[in-house]
């Protein structure tokens, strides 16, 4: 089964199994802010609902991946290969990059894990009594690789992750099976989603 038709199916599901609460759409705030505009802004929630909590440890367990990719592209490992997020696909290459030194891999696993254990907090409240339901286009989502606070064409979220998903010699067909599609599905987010988001964010620490 291709890795589109997997993710068609888990959209499909997540959209009926959440059928019970109503759904908040966070996909402009993630569009418009960026990952890390959307972090600070859902921070600033006043009384957080579990859909806001669930949201904001999506966005942190994002923000983790933007670090390792924004500090890749600031010494210039645009090809690195590593087994871990942030790692494993090739970015576009920084035209001025700053020196590598030996403790840029060290300080970029230390980052990750920071945001990890935030977006850990955020999720810990939400228990399987409460309601989730976040809606979110995946073509809304992007990371800013160079860290100048603008999308750019590179940074769409399919480039940069389906070569974490997929076998190098698949990317291409991954990505223009999505284009043909239409482009990157919406999902819609329910509470099991939570545990499955609470230990991803554990795995990736």
């Amino acid at each position: 089964m291709s890795y589109l038709v997997r993710i068609s199916i888990a959209a499909a599901a997540c959209a009926l199994f959440s059928q019970t609460a109503t759904a908040q759409d966070y996909s402009q705030q993630f569009g418009d802010l960026g990952i890390s505009g959307t972090v600070k802004a859902l921070y600033a929630v006043e009384n957080p609902t579990a859909s806001d909590r669930f949201a904001l440890g999506g966005a942190l367990f994002l923000e983790g991946i933007q670090t390792a990719f924004q500090e890749r592209y600031r010494v210039g490992l645009s090809d690195l290969e590593l087994d871990s997020p942030g790692l494993m696909t090739d970015l576009s290459s920084n035209p001025k990059p700053a020196p590598f030194t030996p403790d840029v891999i060290t300080d970029l696993f230390t980052q990750i894990g920071t945001t990890m254990d935030a977006a850990q907090a955020s999720l810990a409240p939400i228990t399987s009594t409460v309601e989730v339901a976040v809606t979110l286009d995946l073509n809304q989502v992007w990371f800013d690789v160079n860290a100048n606070g603008k999308r750019d064409v590179y940074e769409d979220l399919l480039p940069v992750m389906v070569p974490l998903f997929v076998s190098r010699w698949k990317v291409e067909e991954t990505l223009a099976a999505f284009d043909d599609a239409g482009g990157a599905p919406t999902v819609t987010f329910d509470i099991s989603d939570a545990a499955w988001l609470q230990a991803s964010t554990h795995v990736f620490a």
